[in-house]
């Protein structure tokens, strides 16, 4: 028999731990509405994609105040990411739309295209967006266009130029030249291409095996560089635009071959490219210069991008009756393309190559050791404290601070080498053929610098 005198004492204890429970799941239902509340802040600013806005931190615990902290960086990160890759695509757009080519990013549908590929069909550029890239051109074309697309997107490379006739309100079409690359857009692998009209250089071609007389009259007519040759390569005739190219008068040029007035470099390494009539009589082919070929005058103060064809004049009967040379200047588009190609291979702060090239090139060198037995050394780096600087004195000196580290760096490392900003505070060098007691040696240089 429990005493009496203990009852009240016992009621009193249970009443104390039921207040206490009760106080307890008041707190974990408050705290459950302010998780509750965070949480909804940051769906729907995701599915906004609103990351410029805040996640409010009024009325939160310290612990959920830290954390809606947190998710604010994160929130202003992806709203600097976004805009940047706005400007970039502004500053593309732009440049897309200032040459007087067609460009399209696309895969199998179209992700992009300037006003020059949606006139011809009487539509916005913005219409274009989703349809089939096969609906610009004539039906006759279409399942080579296909075979194409998809090789480049097996990663089957081909620098070749791709020729075919586009729907533009005419019966006969017109006919375009293109060159295609990959690249990033948007997160995912596309392909840019860049479209040239050769309606009149095909127009050409027809035209000189019926009559010279009158293909003379359509040459002086049309802006690309014409010139004629006779079987031994010598000069017979080129338009006013081909004078204006090559930067000599047609009177000086006529009998003197080619390659007599002018060089053809690879304006990469400056190869001679020879001279593509001669190329061209001897091999009986067409022959293109490539993607690359510079057209230097004789007194080198005078350099073009050029896109240059020779082909072979038949007769009716089959036999080379000459050569004839169609020349455009692609300076604009090519700078545009060689623009393109570095944003796409460097980080935009530091000018450094960024990750994915520096992948690229890391696999480059794998194969290297394998295939030529040479050796490499991979250097990661990365800066201890830099959020701090970023949290104090904010990102623009902390940007500043990375640029300037980013040349310190790049001055330690020799001309073979390779540095790259792997993302944030993260570099990473590729010292090419490098021994590892001089790679030591680089590493601790930079390390020095850096400090």
């Amino acid at each position: 028999m429990i005493e009496l005198w203990l009852i009240p004492f016992l009621v009193l204890a249970c009443l104390g731990f039921a207040i206490t429970c009760l106080v307890l799941w008041r707190r974990q239902r408050h705290h459950i509405r302010q998780v509750e509340a965070l949480h909804q802040d940051v769906v729907e600013s995701a599915e906004a994609a609103a990351f410029g806005q805040r996640v409010s931190r009024r009325n939160l615990s310290n612990e959920l105040g830290e954390l809606s902290g947190t998710i604010n960086l994160l929130f202003d990160a992806l709203a600097a990411k976004d805009a940047q890759m706005r400007q970039c695509e502004s500053l593309f757009e732009g440049l897309a739309n200032a040459v007087p080519n067609l460009v399209l990013i696309h895969r199998e549908q179209i992700l992009f295209a300037n006003s020059v590929a949606a006139d011809p069909l009487g539509l916005e550029k913005e219409q274009l967006v989703g349809r089939p890239v096969t609906d610009l051109m004539r039906p006759a074309f279409r399942a080579m266009m296909r075979n194409v697309i998809a090789a480049q997107l097996a990663d089957q490379h081909s620098d070749e130029l791709i020729e075919f006739q586009l729907i533009n309100g005419d019966e006969r079409g017109a006919w375009a030249e293109a060159r295609s690359t990959m690249i990033d857009y948007r997160g995912q692998q596309a392909i840019l291409t860049v479209a040239q009209d050769i309606t009149y250089r095909k127009s050409v071609e027809a035209t000189l095996a019926r009559s010279k007389q009158q293909a003379q009259i359509t040459l002086e007519s049309i802006g690309e560089g014409v010139v004629t040759a006779d079987t031994q390569g010598t000069i017979e005739y080129l338009n006013s635009t081909a004078e204006k190219l090559i930067g000599t008068e047609r009177q000086v040029a006529l009998g003197k071959r080619l390659g007599d007035i002018v060089s053809l470099v690879d304006e990469g390494d400056r190869r001679d490219l020879g001279d593509p009539v001669i190329r061209c009589l001897t091999d009986r082919r067409r022959i293109s210069m490539g993607s690359r070929a510079l057209m230097v005058s004789q007194d080198g103060d005078n350099e073009l991008s050029i896109e240059m064809t020779a082909s072979p004049i038949k007769s009716p009967d089959g036999s080379i009756t000459g050569a004839v040379v169609i020349m455009h200047d692609v300076t604009e588009v090519r700078g545009l393309t060689q623009q393109m190609s570095y944003q796409a291979t460097h980080d935009p702060l530091t000018g450094l190559i960024n990750r994915r090239e520096f992948e690229r090139r890391l696999e480059q060198s794998l194969h290297s050791v394998r295939d030529e037995k040479s050796s490499h050394v991979l250097c990661y780096l990365d800066l201890d404290r830099f959020k701090v600087v970023n949290d104090t004195c904010g990102h623009m000196p902390g940007d500043n601070l990375l640029r300037e580290l980013s040349a310190i760096i790049k001055d330690q490392v020799r001309d073979s080498d390779f540095v790259a900003r792997l993302g944030g505070d993260e570099f990473g060098m590729l010292l090419m053929g490098c021994p590892l007691l001089k790679a030591r040696q680089i590493a601790d240089d930079a390390i020095r610098a850096v400090h």
